[in-house]
């Protein structure tokens, strides 16, 4: 397990990476939204793919690889957006702001995640939908009803599924988002 934490930890060691990269490497003129976009669907795919593929070290790790990858990507480039669009006078109040929504962000998540796990919100609603049927089918090795302790496997996947989601939503916002061409 810490193995696992420090290889997606190396991921966000990089983050000036991405920023040289979003800063050099205009795609269709922009500097910021294609790398958004680009960032929600590695996140969202990451996700998805350890909730349907998330079986072995190996591929837990990958997955886990990938969503590092798309969630600190996405970090650099709001840290970019929130530098170009402040004045020197709201600068580290806008920054501050965008640590707080992330730490709020982080603590309603694990809460809420800890909340769907204990009551088996998943399975206790949705074990009888077509959508599980098909998952179980073609899944068989990741959707399962094999308990650990008191938790369900199942929910611990759907909830990958549901938290895959949140990505997307970036996604949708960051189509809105205007930026000057290069």
């Amino acid at each position: 397990i810490a193995f696992l934490g420090a290889l997606t930890t190396l991921t966000w060691c990089i983050k000036p990476l991405y920023g040289f990269l979003t800063d050099l490497v205009p795609i269709f003129g922009l500097r910021r939204k294609p790398y958004m976009i680009l960032s929600s669907l590695l996140a969202t795919g990451g996700y998805i793919g350890l909730a349907l593929w998330g079986t072995s070290f190996s591929s837990i790790a990958l997955f886990s690889i990938i969503i590092s990858i798309g969630l600190g990507f996405a970090d650099v480039i709001v840290d970019g957006f929130v530098v170009e669009r402040s004045s020197p006078n709201t600068l580290g109040a806008n920054q501050a702001l965008c640590w707080r929504a992330k730490g709020c962000g982080i603590l309603f998540a694990s809460l809420f995640s800890w909340l769907i796990l204990q009551r088996a919100v998943f399975s206790s609603v949705l074990t009888t939908s077509p959508m599980t049927s098909w998952l179980l089918i073609h899944f068989p090795a990741s959707f399962s009803t094999q308990m650990i302790g008191q938790i369900n496997m199942l929910d611990i996947r759907y909830l990958l599924l549901f938290t895959g989601l949140w990505p997307v939503l970036t996604l949708i916002l960051s189509m809105s988002l205007r930026e000057p061409t290069s």
